[in-house]
Order: C-alpha cells, then sequence, then structure tokens
C-alpha cells in the first residue's frame, strides 16, 4: 500500500505538462488512479521520535543533496560504516559546493522568554559541515550501541530472572483529559486533566515463567516530578505488589531518563536507602534518551482509550481522577487501578526537599557501571547498581 504526497488536482496539471498528447478529463484521471494508492489524507505524522535519531537523519538528507553518496536511513548508514562499506573521513569528497546547508532540531529561545524545540538551518563551509559530520557520525554510532546494550540487558535480565526478583518498568503516560458524551460549551474551555502512571512488575512464579501485572496509578496532582514518583512507590506501589507477589527481596527499576521525573538527586536519595524506606533492596536503571519506549506506552494508551470508550457509550461519567479510578476497578480488565491523592504527594515533596539532598557536581553517563551507595553529610557519594547510559 502507497501514499500520494501530492493532491489529485495538482498530480493533474503535472500529468497534463508531461503527456500533453493525452487527453482526458479529470474525473477520469481520478477514476483511473490506482486502488493500492491512497489519498494525500492517509499520509501519517510521525511522534515523540529520538532527537539524536532524527538529527542524524536530517544531517544524511542535506548531505546526500550536496552530493555525497550516502543512504538516507540512519540506521542503515551505522551498519555500513560498521561494516566499511563506508568510510565517513571521505564522504565529503563527494560535496562539491563550498558553502552547505543543513538543519538539526535545536532548543532555542522564543521571544516569550520560554525555550522550545524547533528545526534550525545552518549554512556552512565544506570543511566545517565535514568536521561536524565525522562529530555527529561518532556520537550516532555510540549512541546506537548503548541501546543495543540496553535492550539485551533488559532481556537477558528476564530470562534470567533471579528468585524473588521483581522488574518495575514505569513511565509517565500523558494527561488524560475528562470529557464528555454531551459537552456544553463552557465545560469544553474548561477540561480538567488526570495523571496517569502505568506499572508493569515482571516476576517469575514457582515454575520459573515469567509472568506479569500491570498497574495505572491514578492522581490528580499534575506535577510529574521525583515526589510523585516517590509518592506512588510509598503510598500504593509496594504495598499491592507485596500483595500480588509475595517475599520479594530485590527490585530492578527500569525507567526513562529525563532530569525532571526519574534521573534527579530525589530519585537517587530515594534508591540510596531502598532498604530502609521498603525494607527491599533495588537498583535503577535507565533507557538511552528517546528510546524508552515499552510496555508502559502502550499500557497507557489502552487505559485511555477505554475510558473515553466508556464515557461516549454513556457507561460512565469521568470529570476527576476518583472517577476514573472506580470506573477502572469496576471495568472487566487485568489492569489494576490505584489512586494517590495531590495531598499525599504534597506532603511526600515536602519530606524530600526538608532531607536537604545536595547535588553533586555534574554526573557524566557510563556503560554498564554501578557501584555501592553511601551518604556523608547530605551528599550522595555513589549510587547503588545505577546504571547510566
Amino acid at each position: 500500500m502507497r501514499v500520494l504526497n501530492d493532491n489529485l488536482r495538482n498530480l493533474f496539471g503535472k500529468f497534463q505538462c508531461e503527456q500533453s498528447d493525452v487527453k482526458i478529463s479529470f474525473t477520469t484521471f481520478c477514476r483511473m488512479r490506482p486502488k493500492e494508492f491512497n489519498l494525500t489524507q492517509y499520509i501519517s505524522r510521525n511522534r515523540c521520535l529520538c532527537q539524536k535519531h532524527q538529527n542524524m537523519a536530517l544531517l544524511l538528507k542535506s548531505v546526500k543533496a550536496a552530493g555525497a553518496n550516502v543512504p538516507l536511513n540512519p540506521e542503515d548508514f551505522i551498519k555500513r560504516v560498521q561494516n566499511n562499506d563506508i568510510n565517513a573521513n571521505e564522504i565529503m569528497t563527494g560535496v562539491k559546493d563550498d558553502k552547505v546547508s543543513y538543519e538539526q532540531w535545536k532548543r532555542v529561545d522564543c521571544e516569550d522568554g520560554k525555550k522550545r524545540m524547533k528545526i534550525v538551518q545552518h549554512q556552512v563551509s565544506r570543511d566545517e559541515l565535514a568536521a561536524f559530520f565525522i562529530k555527529q557520525t561518532c556520537e550516532f554510532q555510540e549512541h546506537t550501541q548503548r541501546i543495543k546494550e540496553q535492550y539485551k540487558a533488559m532481556s537477558d535480565l528476564k530470562h534470567g530472572l533471579p528468585p524473588n526478583h521483581v522488574i518495575v518498568q514505569m513511565d509517565f503516560a500523558e494527561n488524560f483529559t475528562c470529557v464528555s458524551a454531551d459537552e456544553v460549551q463552557s465545560a469544553y474551555w474548561n477540561q480538567n486533566s488526570i495523571t496517569l502512571h502505568p506499572v508493569v512488575a515482571y516476576y517469575k512464579n514457582d515454575e520459573g515463567t515469567l509472568n506479569h501485572y500491570s498497574y495505572i496509578i491514578v492522581s490528580d496532582d499534575l506535577g510529574h516530578n521525583s515526589g510523585s514518583v516517590f509518592a506512588f512507590i510509598q503510598k500504593l506501589l509496594l504495598p499491592q505488589m507485596r500483595e500480588d507477589i509475595p517475599n520479594i527481596k530485590h527490585i530492578h527499576h527500569w525507567t526513562v531518563s529525563p532530569s525532571s521525573q526519574y534521573r534527579n538527586k530525589g530519585t537517587f536519595q530515594v534508591v540510596s536507602d531502598h532498604m530502609n524506606l521498603f525494607a527491599v533492596s533495588a537498583s535503577w536503571n535507565y533507557f538511552e534518551s528517546g528510546h524508552g519506549k515499552g510496555p508502559c506506552d502502550g499500557l497507557g494508551g489502552t487505559a485511555k482509550r477505554m475510558a473515553d470508550l466508556a464515557v461516549r457509550q454513556n457507561k460512565c461519567k469521568i470529570q476527576d481522577a476518583k472517577a476514573i479510578f472506580e470506573w477502572g476497578n469496576s471495568s472487566q480488565t487485568s489492569i489494576k487501578y490505584l489512586f494517590v491523592g495531590s495531598e499525599f504527594i504534597t506532603e511526600v515533596r515536602s519530606d524530600l526537599e526538608q532531607k536537604n539532598i545536595k547535588s553533586v557536581s555534574s554526573v557524566r553517563h557510563h556503560e554498564n557501571q554501578s557501584s555501592e551507595c553511601s551518604i556523608n553529610e547530605n551528599y550522595i557519594v555513589l549510587l547503588p547498581r545505577l546504571s547510566f547510559w
């Protein structure tokens, strides 16, 4: 199945210019369109892509347009470089122009004082582009290698998961927006949002078979930060998991790595004192930036789709966090819904702030490194089996 990249009226004009001796009407031209070619309305947009992958794709596109013989797919390009089919140092020999332009996704300052991601165009000399291209190629090769190592580590951990160990993979979903089947105008402009935090817990039963439990943590607090994460673990996640999976001895946390949510001093403090707080040891692993998609994304999307469908079918009215929590537990699904109120989350944030954990200097990324943890004078010195990528 293919999709046209232009509308039929423009394509008909091009056809008339190229085939002036063929006389057909626009209606006949549309009727003769092959069925396997869909219209432009079926063109999809890709969202939440990896910034490093997209920047490499934009760079390859610009280099190829300038005359270099390179594939447009970043993954194919790296494979050919690793197989010595392409010499990255000789690619720019095909570029003849002295000035070359390329585009990159970057965070730029806007007029309102905020920073936003935009595609920025650069115009540089051929030598400057060659140096930048070599640098990007090396960084992208390391990026793809870390991704492969992480996915392999997760797969190996699932296959060799020790008894009484649990893998907890979690992530914030996009907030659920409360709507009604028949909604008045003023309600449309004052819609309520709900925080959804999907969690998937993997464990092995007595027969050694890998099973899992699916949880959706619901909250009326919209702050996606370390205080929320700590509250979710402290209030309901670990108590509920102990009820579902008895005799837990160690938890392997796997999350994405935004500093506002999981990779920060608050989370480091929690995991460093995990045994004292929850009577169970833990390690925390981070996925490479832009590549943390997994079962939590599907779990969150399924929950929101089912809730929206129930509202449209007039089976329930979801107007706040408690309503979706009650609906979720009453629906016939294997997903377990847990509720954490904003009051408790506010208390947890306050407790974390009172600990006055000071930030360490810039934490560099390391591959496959872990260490014991100790806290001295409110400084986190080392992190307990905390994987940086």
